[in-house]
């Protein structure tokens, strides 16, 4: 797992802010909207196991958790966009872990991202949606 998640698809990002002649260090974890379900085995896909992601990737003194929720298509059931976990009645199940984790956390009513917004404020780290 450790393997996983230090060769995690996010991009971690170091500025600061000029503003009023004031410097403030910030450092933002950009989060892939699927490395959850890619780097967690499906018994994870809990609200625990959100909460233990979380904690995993949020190590340090970042002060910003960006969370890119719906990148390539709707992480939860939607009438409107594709939904990356829907399956055709007319090909094979889905092996994709991505695809069947998402499905897991959907029919298991784990909303990830409120958990990681919930946590991140308990932190004191500030939660963007991108």
């Amino acid at each position: 797992m450790k393997i996983k998640i230090m060769t995690a698809m996010v991009a971690i990002v170091a500025w600061s802010d000029m503003r009023a002649g004031l410097v403030r260090d910030t450092l933002v974890l950009n989060q892939d909207d699927s490395f959850f379900q890619y780097s967690f085995p499906p018994e994870k896909m809990t609200a625990e196991g959100a909460k233990e992601y979380f904690d995993l990737v949020n190590v340090g003194k970042n002060t910003h958790f960006f969370i890119c929720a719906n990148a390539r298509c709707a992480m939860f059931d939607s009438k409107v966009w594709d939904t990356c976990y829907r399956v055709d009645p007319d090909l094979p199940t889905s092996t994709n872990i991505v695809a069947t984790n998402t499905k897991l956390l959907a029919d298991r009513g784990v909303d990830r991202v409120q958990i990681w917004i919930d946590r991140a404020r308990e932190r004191g780290i500030s939660p963007w949606i991108t």
